[in-house]
């Protein structure tokens, strides 16, 4: 609905979609295809299957639409929706300590590693669009508040530690 009735709604109304519907029914699903290790070992193809698509739920239509809410000149509705994605990203991107030990692909902590791989692959493409469009820098200054809240954000995420480095210094040399 989204991609082919998007471009008919205000950038108010999407950004809205985005953050009540998409970020928040994706996230939740995702905290649920988490929870249960022991389910994990049992269903691992279905849940990175279910996780491919929720990521996908919060990613895809914030990708497809940013241009429209940023064009649109209204800030605010821009920050709420990335502020949310940063929120449910925040959540998910916490390093436990067997996603780095375990050597047993089919064990819970190498199925969370791949999953948030996975998921922190998303986030630098949403970082790297935000930054094509002018919004997003490395070395931001006092006033751009959204770039200075997204490495706040980003810097709490365990799982993306050296990554977020390297995104910094991309988005600060271009």
């Amino acid at each position: 609905f989204l991609s082919k009735q998007g471009n008919s709604l205000s950038p108010s109304i999407i950004s809205d979609l985005l953050s009540e519907v998409c970020i928040e029914a994706a996230s939740g699903r995702i905290s649920d295809l988490l929870e249960d290790e022991s389910d994990m070992v049992q269903r691992t193809e279905d849940i990175m299957i279910e996780f491919e698509q929720s990521v996908s739920l919060i990613f895809k239509p914030f990708v497809y639409h940013v241009k429209n809410i940023i064009v649109s000149g209204n800030s605010t509705d821009l920050e709420r929706v990335w502020s949310k994605l940063l929120s449910a990203m925040e959540e998910l991107l916490q390093e436990k300590p067997d996603e780095k030990t375990s050597s047993d692909p089919s064990a819970p902590g190498a199925l969370r590693k791949t999953l948030k791989d996975l998921a922190s692959e998303h986030l630098r493409n949403a970082i790297m669009v935000l930054h094509a469009h002018g919004v997003l820098h490395g070395n931001p200054d006092d006033s751009d508040s959204l770039s200075v809240e997204t490495w706040i954000v980003i810097d709490r995420m365990t799982f993306c530690t050296e990554r977020a480095k390297e995104w910094q210094e991309t988005t600060s040399s271009a």
